[in-house]
């Protein structure tokens, strides 16, 4: 059996005239959202905003957040005396002006290099590579190509040689505790033939795997 519902009581018509009028006064109307420019009504709730077409034209020229101060300042190519016509924001926020990438590229050959250059580290050189480019080396270097006729001891290549240490160049220096020039040419050690073959480029990398690169670049 359903049970029976419990009537309430009903709102009179005057009640809810008087109600009606009543709730008109408190509620508010939506004021629509408008673009400032063109009065075009926004579908957003933004206010104070622009629609699309209006926001374009005006984020331009010094509305626009990377704003420059505008205009062209003309200059001279710091290397080939040219004219140079450039943004005014672009041509103030750098000290040289170049025409081209060639002009900025031979400016820097000349200008940027020793201690000029901002990676200068003061000329260092390695003393195993000082000792590398002495006469010494080089006579120690050929004899060791002529001992083994001119080809490499692996494959037999006659074209791209260079002389080998057996026992490595820096090892040596460690050992005989090497730390002048005039010392290193008086150790008769470092330049025995024995501790040298020959061997052809490629060949010489598969000795050396983590100067490979290095090694392959002498080729190229």
């Amino acid at each position: 059996m359903k049970k029976e519902r419990k009537k309430g009581w009903k709102w009179s018509k005057e009640s809810r005239k008087r109600l009606s009028e009543s709730m008109k006064k408190v509620v508010r109307k939506k004021t629509p959202n408008l673009c400032i420019d063109c009065g075009k009504e926004l579908s957003g709730r933004r206010k104070n905003s622009r629609c699309r077409k209006c926001y374009i034209k005006y984020n331009r020229g010094e509305n626009h957040p990377s704003w420059k101060d505008g205009g062209i300042t003309k200059g001279i190519c710091d290397w080939c005396g040219k004219e140079v016509t450039q943004r005014t924001g672009d041509y103030k926020s750098y000290n040289h002006h170049f025409c081209n990438k060639k002009c900025e590229g031979k400016w820097r050959s000349v200008h940027r290099r020793g201690k000029d250059c901002q990676n200068w580290k003061g000329g260092f050189k390695n003393f195993t590579q000082q000792l590398r480019s002495i006469p010494e080396y080089n006579i120690w270097r050929q004899k060791i190509i002529n001992k083994d006729n001119n080809s490499c001891r692996n494959c037999g290549v006659e074209e791209n040689l260079e002389a080998h240490h057996i026992v490595e160049f820096s090892t040596l220096i460690k050992d005989y505790n090497i730390t002048a020039i005039e010392q290193a040419v008086a150790t008769v050690e470092l330049w025995d033939i024995n501790n040298g073959m020959t061997l052809c480029v490629h060949c010489h990398a598969e000795e050396h795997p983590d100067y490979r690169k290095l090694i392959l670049k002498r080729v190229s």
